[in-house]
C-alpha cells in the first residue's frame, strides 16, 4: 500500500520516533534529539527555513517533557508556519525498552499507524492528492468560556472533553482552541459541547402562544432562548424549554440535547428545567409541532 505524502516536514523526538513515522508516511522527519535542539544552533535555523517555507509539523510524545519541547520549539520557529499533532495518553512502555517512561505512556514511536495518521490529520497536515478540509465560522476563546472549558469549574468538562477526543491531558487551553477549530466547526463544536451545560434564558414564544408569523402553530412547549451565547444566525441561541406544564417568561436549566437542523443555518437546544433527561422519543414528539417542517437529527453530547 502506497504511503501519503505529507507536504510539511514533521519534527519528532528522537530517532526511533522517526523511523516509526517513515513507516507510515512519506515524509520528511526530522529528530531532534530531545532537548539537545535548544543547544544545537544550525539545527534550529534549519528549522527556522523549513517552517517559512514548507511549514512544519510538531509531533512529540504526550508526557510532561515533549510538552516542553514543543512549547520551546512553537516559540522558536514562529507563529504561523507550525502545525501541532498530538497522540492520546496511552499507558505502557516500548517493547525496545526494559522500563516505561517517567509518565508510564506510550511516545509516537509506540503508536500504531491509524493513529498517527488520524493525528496528522487532526493537526491540519497538508496530505498530497486529498482534498482540503473543511473550513467554517471558527471557534474562539469566548466559546471555550460559555462552554465551562476554560474558567472557573471548569477543569472536569475540559478533562472529559480531551479524553472523548483522545487528546493528551497536557494540552493547555491555547492548544486545545487550535485542535478544535482543525476538527470543528463553530457549529459543530456547540452540537458537540452543549450537552451538560446549566443555562438561563428568556421565554419570547411561551406555552400555548402562537406563532407570530403562522398563527395556526400553538406552542405545546416553551420556547426562547439562552442569553449571551450566539448562534450562527447571529441572534441568540434558540431553545425548547421542557419540564413544565404552564407558560412562563423566563429559564434557567439544564442542555440535555441539541437538534441539529440539516436544512437550516442554526440548530435549537432541548434545555430541560427539572433535571430530566428525557428520550429521544419523548424530545421528538414535543418538538414535532415545528421542527416536522425541518430535516435534522438529535444530538445528545
Amino acid at each position: 500500500m502506497e504511503k501519503p505524502r505529507i507536504r510539511e516536514v514533521i519534527v519528532v523526538e528522537g530517532r526511533y520516533d522517526k523511523n516509526t513515522l517513515l513507516q507510515v508516511v512519506d515524509a520528511t522527519v526530522i529528530d531532534v534529539g530531545g532537548f539537545g535542539v535548544f543547544h544545537d544552533k544550525k539545527l534550529l535555523s534549519l528549522l527556522r527555513g523549513l517552517a517559512r517555507e514548507r511549514g512544519v509539523v510538531l509531533f512529540t510524545d504526550p508526557d510532561g517533557a515533549g510538552f516542553v519541547i514543543r512549547g520551546r520549539l512553537k516559540g522558536a520557529l514562529g507563529e504561523g508556519c507550525v502545525k501541532n499533532a498530538y497522540v492520546p495518553d496511552v499507558p505502557g512502555k516500548e517493547k525496545r525498552k526494559h522500563k516505561a517512561g517517567k509518565e508510564g505512556k506510550l511516545g509516537v514511536e509506540g503508536m500504531r499507524p491509524e493513529v498517527l495518521l488520524d493525528a496528522l490529520r487532526r493537526a491540519g497536515a497538508t496530505f498530497e492528492d486529498e482534498n482540503a478540509p473543511k473550513t467554517g465560522e471558527p471557534i474562539t476563546k469566548a466559546d471555550l468560556l460559555d462552554a465551562r472549558l476554560i474558567g472557573d469549574g471548569s477543569a472536569s468538562r475540559r478533562a472529559a472533553l480531551i479524553r472523548r477526543l483522545d487528546l493528551p491531558e497536557h494540552l493547555s487551553a491555547n492548544a486545545l482552541l487550535e485542535v478544535l477549530n482543525l476538527l470543528w466547526t463553530r457549529r459543530e463544536f456547540w452540537r458537540s459541547c452543549a450537552v451538560g451545560l446549566s443555562v438561563s434564558g428568556r421565554v419570547d414564544r411561551p406555552l400555548g402562544s402562537r406563532h407570530p408569523r403562522f398563527p395556526d402553530t400553538v406552542y405545546p412547549v416553551n420556547y426562547g432562548y439562552v442569553e449571551g451565547i450566539a448562534a450562527p444566525d447571529g441572534a441568540e441561541q434558540d431553545a425548547y424549554v421542557l419540564g413544565t406544564d404552564a407558560p412562563i417568561a423566563e429559564f434557567s436549566g439544564v442542555v440535555i440535547a441539541v437538534y441539529a437542523r440539516s436544512d437550516d443555518v442554526e440548530d435549537k437546544w432541548i434545555v430541560s428545567l427539572d433535571g430530566r433527561d428525557y428520550n429521544d422519543e419523548e424530545i421528538l414528539e414535543k418538538i414535532r409541532f415545528q421542527e416536522q417542517y425541518y430535516h435534522g437529527r438529535l444530538f445528545r453530547g
